[in-house]
């Protein structure tokens, strides 16, 4: 599944969702690829890494709504977001990111969290949430 590591079973041996009543927890999910390709990664020609948090970003709503999708859900169902950043020199392009996902829609809270690292070092964002099978597009 999009969003999660794919090409290592021993590292991916949990469930990407669990629901439980009315709530369907989401697994932390990255901007990757089903192809394990992490967009928005450039190799610069000095060998060091450029991550870009925008591009990671929207892959990661991406891949939440693909997994919403697969449950009947929508992004607009998500009730609660807990959002990892491993730079937080980069929160305003996170929360353009952001902004641009939820253009329109009504936004869950969420909380946004500084993280020294993530399980891949080309990772800069990972998100997990919480949706609701009942209506949850009421207002705040």
């Amino acid at each position: 599944m999009a969003g999660h590591r794919t090409d290592n079973e021993a590292v991916t041996r949990y469930a990407t969702a669990r629901r439980a009543g009315d709530l369907l927890y989401l697994a932390g999910v990255s901007g990757r690829g089903a192809d394990n390709v992490i967009p928005g990664v450039t190799e610069n020609a000095d060998g060091t890494v450029s991550l870009d948090m925008f591009v990671q970003t929207i892959g990661c709503f991406k891949n939440l709504e693909a997994q919403l999708t697969s449950h009947g859900l929508t992004l607009e169902h998500l009730v609660d977001l807990t959002c990892y950043l491993t730079n937080m020199d980069d929160y305003m392009r996170f929360v353009d990111a952001f902004n641009k996902a939820f253009d329109g829609l009504n936004a869950p809270p969420r909380t946004t969290i500084g993280v020294a690292s993530l399980p891949d070092p080309k990772l800069c964002i990972e998100i997990k949430g919480v949706a609701c099978f009942s209506d949850s597009r009421a207002t705040d």
